[in-house]
């Protein structure tokens, strides 16, 4: 009797701290990630641009005309690397939840030189995470 005592304390503690382990996880994950867009801002001659530039990022319906589906707020590129990371505003994810076809027009520098639209890809598990 003492014995099958023992075992029961022991596989309660046990999935008690397996729950406590499980919670304390899913309490410092976030509710809601937040979505990106990222890319390379590089010159004509292919290499990263050397200075930092402010980068402007809009969603589109179409490859070519259509309408804007919404837009982030200007970001800058890295200097050297030209790496930049646009967080999206809550338009831009729900038209990226509600339209699969989006393609993202990027406006580049002082003049806003715009670069041909990309489409929008995903990977798939990040749109079912939600």
């Amino acid at each position: 009797m003492k014995r099958e005592l023992w075992w029961v304390a022991a596989v309660s503690v046990a999935l008690g701290v397996g729950v406590q382990i499980g919670r304390s996880r899913a309490a410092g994950a976030p509710t809601q990630a937040p979505l990106t867009y990222g890319g390379v801002v590089s010159g004509q001659d292919g290499k990263p641009l050397a200075s930092a530039v402010e980068v402007t990022v809009a969603f589109y319906d179409a490859a070519v005309g259509g309408s804007a589906k919404c837009a982030a707020a200007p970001v800058q590129a890295e200097a050297g690397s030209g790496r930049f990371s646009v967080v999206l505003p809550a338009a831009c994810v729900d038209a990226v939840h509600e339209k699969a076809d989006l393609w993202a027009e990027a406006a580049v520098g002082p003049n806003k030189v715009v670069l041909p639209r990309a489409k929008v890809g995903a990977v798939p598990y990040a749109l079912e995470a939600d």
